[in-house]
Order: structure tokens, then C-alpha cells, then sequence
């Protein structure tokens, strides 16, 4: 083999050796947690086994691997490959319909992969396939390239096909494989580029990247346009800035354009992008406060030459737009220094490629839109360092800026970021759901608790009762009141009727107390009384001794009132004496019930925004004269019919309760500014069109004063 061959071999070898060894650091992890969120036992089982596997073979899979990775660089397996693909191609279709489901799964699943790969990698590969014409001798392509996507799935394919792995773990073993190998084809192919430019190996076969088109239109064209009119119908985001720029300067100058285009007096592009390299070590503009210079004046003190119009463009608008996402509310302050960080890798990608304005799923947008969102959760005063999303999006910037932007790293370094989030989401919504379920048991045993004490203290306080009547409340039936209650509600059948026998005793009590005599008229009814009294003591659980005296104390004052008699000496345990209080042996603790009583004086715009919270949503609260508190709306407990006057529970990032209020609560805190609701909208987008409507604004009134 070609010494350089064997050197490129060894380099490839050792990449994907670290590489699988982030795949198997993330195994336990990943099985771990399907296992936890699995529908059945049946499919937690098999995520377990599929853990214990790899475990079992992590050595044997990454020795095969590694092992096939390294004969793929031998020009026999090049040539074999080419034959290989020539006959696999003749007789595809046949062999599709021959493989079981699995099989075919897996299959689509590889080419899916590979394509993806290669996708992002395709102008390097291209560059190394040549190269590696030169060394072998022979055609090299995608199919049989070392290093192409292709070969590096078969080796991986092979080393684990062995291995027993039901259909769905084998593809979630792909998925990791693919994050933490494939995703990193690019720096592979590039380093294997470097290796062999390095080596003499068709030192100057990379071309400088062209310009996208969308950053090659002639500004010339454009400014001789604008020129000739006051508005200049523009197709692209880059286009109606640098409209608004030539008509701000114009009305500022007359007709003379002050940045015309293709003039040599213009710095060129690539000066450009190397100054914007050189300030990523400045730290000085990076860390500056508010009141730093912006980008545009640091080029300026950098080049000694003026930038072309759509350059300056680029760089005016990358300025504005961190300058109105950091004024934004979504930011929050303890990110504010990375969002800054971010500004020069952005500019650097947005001058190469002219998509990131036009394309909202451009990935470095979209980046910039999860960054923005992940930063919600972090208030500006609390110490964040230690947390894990914060970490990683320091984690980002660094890559962003230790990166080529110009490779097609983005989409992966996108996929990365979201995965992890959504990861220490899932996690602190398992915290946050067990934390609701145990604050709506607690809300609903306290609202039980509330009402049926005022039940029983409107029926009973202040009236003078016999203390039998007192005890059997107190000791019995305040359990089954409370029970009826919790168990059915106020609706029910259950909780009227015991709350009408109660009643019904009540009035025996009472001397003057009006009951339906057909109750107790006859001896088998006052028998299906007692039974049903002793029956509801039994179901809430009270001890039979004390169910027993209760019910012979009710009896007895039933007695009494069916035969009228008034003479004798009356029982001491039926002598009435006024009720005072009440000691209810029931769970629970006394609450304030939710209503609309406190809602007279708020206007609806403030009950409409607490209604319109949706779970996730992100609050800011003021605590103090300088300290706000973040929250994220987890969801309403005791809650109405309606899903209204519960109580709104608000957790942190961690998933733990931070702030809990009723609907009449949190609307007065927004009336009185003291609670925002932050804006769940792509914050990058938003700040692209206010950008855009400040400068037509400002356009105007430039008109209006000239």
C-alpha cells in the first residue's frame, strides 16, 4: 500500500475509533431512557436486553468495525466493490422483494443515512475521490471511496450483524451511529483532504468557493435601479435592505451613490472574511457592554478600504439584528454575552451564503431561533454555569466559532443542539408531571377539605345540638361528607345524600326542627336508616366499636323525637348546648376556593392572557425592585369544568415549582407589569421583519424631512 494511503488509512482509523467511543458513552443513556418511557413491560424488556447486548460486544463490534474500515483502503476491495455495486444494481429489485421486513428496514434506513452524510460532505469527497484516482490507479467514487459514506455504514453494518438486536434497537443503534460518526463525515473527509494536500497529493486541486448566486447579483444593477426609482419591488430580504440603504444614502446625497459597485477601491471579499476571523480573538469586542462599537466600525478600523455595497449590507443588517434580539425579552440576560459571541460567526456565514436572510430553514437560522429559545429559562439573576442546556450553548458558540462556517457541519451541529435540549426537557418533564400529579392530589384534598367543613359549619354552627349530633359529625360522618366529595364531586348523588341525612338528623335534633316524618314513620324504615348510616361509616374506614356507638347515638335521638316524650330526666348524652366550633378528623388543610369574586375589577384583555397560556410557556416575574424570576407554565390544578379558576402552576428548567397563583392573581400581576409573557415566536424572524420595517420607517421620515 502507498505510503500516504497508509498513512490516511491509520488517521481514518483512529477518527472513528474516538468516534465510536461518544456511540457506545451514549448507549446506556439512550436504552436507558426508551426503557423508561416504554408503552409496556414487554418493550422496557427488550431496551434492557438491547443495553446488556452491547455492553456485552461493544469490544467485539468496535475491533470489526475498525477492522473493515482499514480494508477498505486495499485496491483489491476497491475493485471488488465496483463489480459488487455493477451486479447489486442488475438485480436490486429482485433482492428487495426477497428480504424480510426487518431487513428492508434496515436497508432504507443505511441508505438514508449515507445519503444524508454524503449530502453535507459531497464537495470534499469529490476533491478526495480524486485524489485518490491518482494514488490507486483506478476509478474511485462514492460507491467504493475509503471514506465515503457508504463504506464507512458497511463497516459498520458488518460488525454488528452478528450481534442479536430485535429491529427497533438495531435502529436506534443506526440513529447513534449516524449523530456521533456519520454526522462527522465532513471533518473526516477534510482532515483526509489536509492529510494527502499535505503529502503533495494534487496540492491545488480545491477551487475557491464560489459565492452563492444570491450574493453574486450585480450591485451595480441594483443601485442603478434603485436609482432610478423611489421603490424598488425587491425579491429577497438582502435585496430590500440594500434598497433601503442606497435610498437612505441617496435622499441623504442626491443622486450620487456613495456605494457603487465593482469599484477597485472596495475591499474584497475574502479581506473581508479574514478580518471578521481576526476579531473572534478580540475579546475586547466580544465581551464589550452596551455601549461597544458595532461590528461594522471595527471592519472599518480594520480595512483600510470601504465595503462594497452588498457587503456592507450584510454586516449592517447581522448588526441590527443582534441588536434587537438582545433587546428582546426572550433573551435572557445571563445569555446576553453568548448571543453577542455568536454575532461574527454569523456574519461570517451570512456573507458566504446570502440563503441565511431568505430562507427561514436555513440551519443557521434555525439555530440561532433554538439558542434564542433555550435561553428563555435562564433568569438574570440566578447562577446558571452549572447547568447542563447553558453549557451546551456555550458549547455551540465555541464550535461556531472554532469551525469552518463554510463546511456543512450546520444541519448536524443544529440536530445536536435540538437533540440535547429536547433530552433535558423530557427530563424535566418527568419532574414537573410527578410534581402536578402530587400538587392536584394535594389541591384536591385541600378543596374537599374547605368544603366540606363550610357544609358543616353552616349546618351546624351557632345552633344548639345535642353533643351526640356534634360527635357523630366530627368522628364519622365528616369522613363520609369528605370521601362523597373527593371521590365524585359536588354533583353527585353520593355527596347529596349524605349531606340530605345529615340534614334529616339534624332536624331531629333541633326542637324545633322540620323533617319528613315518612323517614322514620315506620320501624322497617328507621332500620334502612341506620343500615345505610352504619353502611357509609363502614366505607370510610371507621373503626367498628366507634361505628357502633355513633349509630346506637343517632338511634336514640331518633327515638326520641318518633315518640315525642318530654318527661323523665332527658339523657345527658342528648342535652343540647349551643355549637361553638368544630374538630373535623378529616385530610386536608383549609384553602382559599378559587372564583371570579376578585375579578369585578380586572379588565378581560388581562383574564384572557392568563387563559390564553399554553403549557410551555415562558413568564417573567419581577421579585424585586432589580431581580426577576423565569418560569414555565406546567399546567392548572383544581381546575372547574372549564379547565379555569384552579390554581396555575409555573416550574423552572429543572422541572421544580417556583410560582403558583390563581387566575385573579397572575392578571393583576400583568395589569400592574409586574408578570410578562414572553413571546414564543422565532425570535430571529421577528427581528428580521422589525429590522426591516425600522429602516422603511426611518426611510420615510428621512423623505418627510427633506
Amino acid at each position: 500500500m502507498d505510503p500516504a494511503l497508509q498513512m490516511l488509512a491509520s488517521k481514518s482509523v483512529n477518527f472513528i475509533a474516538d468516534r465510536l467511543e461518544v456511540v457506545f458513552e451514549q448507549v446506556d443513556d439512550t436504552f436507558f431512557d426508551l426503557a423508561d418511557n416504554a408503552e409496556n413491560n414487554q418493550q422496557q424488556t427488550v431496551y434492557f436486553d438491547a443495553m446488556r447486548v452491547l455492553r456485552m460486544n461493544r469490544n467485539s463490534i468496535e475491533q470489526e468495525c475498525l477492522k473493515y474500515v482499514r480494508s477498505g483502503f486495499y485496491e483489491s476491495t476497491l475493485t471488488s466493490l465496483l463489480v459488487a455495486a455493477a451486479e447489486e444494481s442488475d438485480a436490486d429489485l429482485d433482492s428487495m422483494e426477497l428480504m424480510e421486513n426487518d431487513e428492508v428496514e434496515q436497508k432504507v434506513a443505511f441508505e438514508v443515512m449515507v445519503r444524508r452524510a454524503e449530502e453535507h460532505s459531497k464537495r470534499g469527497l469529490q476533491i478526495l475521490c480524486k485524489r485518490l484516482d491518482s494514488l490507486y490507479g483506478c476509478q474511485v467514487n462514492d460507491t467504493n471511496n475509503p471514506l465515503g459514506g457508504e463504506a464507512i455504514c458497511r463497516a459498520f453494518q458488518q460488525a454488528t450483524e452478528k450481534v442479536e438486536l430485535d429491529i427497533r434497537s438495531r435502529l436506534v443503534l443506526l440513529k447513534l451511529f449516524e449523530r456521533h460518526v456519520l454526522s462527522k463525515l465532513a471533518e473526516l473527509v477534510q482532515q483526509g483532504n489536509q492529510l494527502l494536500k499535505e503529502l503533495g497529493v494534487l496540492p491545488n486541486i480545491e477551487q475557491t468557493k464560489k459565492r452563492p448566486t444570491s450574493r453574486r447579483r450585480q450591485t451595480a444593477a441594483t443601485s442603478q435601479q434603485i436609482a432610478g426609482s423611489g421603490s424598488q419591488e425587491a425579491g429577497g430580504v438582502l435585496d430590500k435592505l440594500s434598497a433601503l440603504i442606497a435610498q437612505q444614502q441617496n435622499s441623504q446625497q442626491g443622486t450620487e451613490l456613495l456605494y457603487s459597485a465593482e469599484s477597485e477601491n472596495y475591499a474584497p471579499h475574502e479581506d473581508l472574511l479574514a478580518v471578521i476571523g481576526q476579531l473572534h480573538n478580540n475579546s475586547s469586542r466580544v465581551n464589550a457592554d452596551g455601549d461597544a462599537q458595532s461590528l461594522l466600525d471595527h471592519i472599518g478600523q480594520q480595512l483600510p478600504q470601504q465595503l462594497n455595497l452588498m457587503d456592507r449590507t450584510v454586516v449592517t443588517l447581522v448588526d441590527l439584528l443582534f441588536q434587537q434580539a438582545c433587546e428582546n425579552k426572550v433573551v435572557s440576560p445571563a445569555l446576553n454575552g453568548a448571543m453577542k459571541n455568536l454575532e461574527l460567526a454569523i456574519a461570517k456565514i451570512a456573507l458566504q451564503d446570502g440563503e441565511f436572510f431568505d430562507s427561514e430553514q436555513h440551519p443557521a437560522r434555525q439555530l440561532l431561533n433554538e439558542v434564542a429559545q433555550a435561553s428563555m429559562g435562564f433568569g438574570e439573576n440566578e447562577e446558571a454555569s452549572n447547568d447542563p442546556v447553558y453549557k451546551k450553548i456555550h458549547e455551540v458558540v465555541e464550535q461556531l466559532h472554532q469551525s469552518d462556517v463554510e463546511s456543512d457541519q450546520l444541519p448536524q451541529l443544529l440536530d445536536d443542539f435540538v437533540s440535547f435540549v429536547g433530552r433535558e426537557q423530557r427530563r424535566s418533564r418527568a419532574v414537573e408531571h410527578r410534581m402536578l400529579e402530587e400538587e392536584d392530589g394535594r389541591s384536591r384534598l385541600n378543596t374537599s377539605h374547605t368544603i366540606v367543613k363550610q357544609n358543616l359549619e353552616q349546618r351546624l354552627l351557632g345552633f344548639e345540638l345535642p353533643g351526640v349530633v356534634t360527635s357523630f359529625v366530627e368522628q364519622g360522618w365528616g369522613k363520609v361528607l369528605f370521601l362523597a366529595h373527593l371521590r365524585e364531586g359536588e354533583l353527585s348523588g353520593a355527596w347529596n345524600d349524605a349531606l340530605q341525612l345529615l340534614e334529616n338528623i339534624i332536624a331531629f335534633a333541633k326542637p324545633d326542627g322540620k323533617v319528613d316524618d315518612t323517614v322514620v314513620a315506620k320501624e322497617q324504615d328507621r332500620k334502612n336508616l341506620m343500615e345505610e348510616i352504619r353502611l357509609q361509616l363502614e366505607k370510610a374506614a371507621i373503626d367498628p366499636y366507634q361505628i357502633e356507638f355513633l349509630a346506637k347515638g343517632i338511634e336514640r335521638l331518633i327515638e326520641l323525637r318518633e315518640t315525642g316524650r318530654e318527661q323523665g330526666k332527658p339523657d345527658p348524652k342528648l342535652v343540647a348546648k349551643k355549637v361553638a366550633a368544630l374538630m373535623l378528623n378529616i385530610p386536608g388543610e383549609p384553602c382559599k376556593l378559587p372564583g371570579d369574586g376578585d375579578a369585578k375589577n380586572l379588565e378581560s384583555r388581562y383574564l384572557k392572557q392568563v387563559d390564553n397560556l399554553e403549557n410551555g410557556d415562558w413568564v417573567e416575574l419581577a421579585t424585586g425592585e432589580d431581580t426577576t424570576r423565569r418560569a414555565r407554565f406546567a399546567g392548572i390544578v383544581g381546575a372547574d369544568d372549564e379547565g379555569k379558576n384552579g390554581t396555575l402552576i409555573f416550574v423552572n428548567r429543572r422541572g421544580t415549582k417556583v410560582i403558583q397563583g390563581s387566575r385573579q392573581q397572575l392578571a393583576r400581576a400583568i395589569k400592574t407589569q409586574r408578570l410578562v409573557v414572553l413571546d414564543k415566536q422565532p425570535l430571529f424572524d421577528q427581528a428580521m421583519e422589525t429590522v426591516l420595517d425600522n429602516l422603511q420607517q426611518n426611510l420615510q421620515e428621512t423623505k418627510n424631512i427633506a
